[in-house]
């Protein structure tokens, strides 16, 4: 605990650095050169792109992400349909497991 001192505010600040937010130092993160995916400019992005993923530039991705749909979704990435789907399946599973959970504490409580 020695490691800390009262800052101006009455709170703490550790010696060691970083931001007064958290007390972590900012990350540097590695560039990588690539060309966006949708308008073919050069750019960097701070993240090593995965094959077959698309890669925006800045401009190119803050449209895209104005382009999302009322439930969040890219209309590109998944309908309603799919999304409609998906939650039907995810509900049996989640169905599945509160009975499996309630089979379990059954058990239990008849070995006691």
């Amino acid at each position: 605990m020695g490691n800390f001192r009262p800052d101006s505010r009455g709170g703490f600040r550790g010696r060691s650095g970083g931001s007064r937010f958290g007390g972590r130092p900012k990350r540097s993160f590695e560039m990588h050169d690539v060309t966006c995916d949708k308008c073919g400019k050069q750019c960097q992005v701070p993240f090593k792109p995965t094959l077959g993923k698309p890669v925006f530039c800045s401009d190119c991705f803050r449209k895209n992400e104005g382009s999302r749909n009322h439930d969040g979704f890219s209309q590109s990435r998944m309908s309603a349909e799919q999304f409609s789907q998906i939650n039907a399946k995810l509900d049996k599973i989640i169905q599945a497991l509160e009975i499996s959970s309630e089979d379990d504490s059954e058990a239990d409580s008849e070995t006691e």
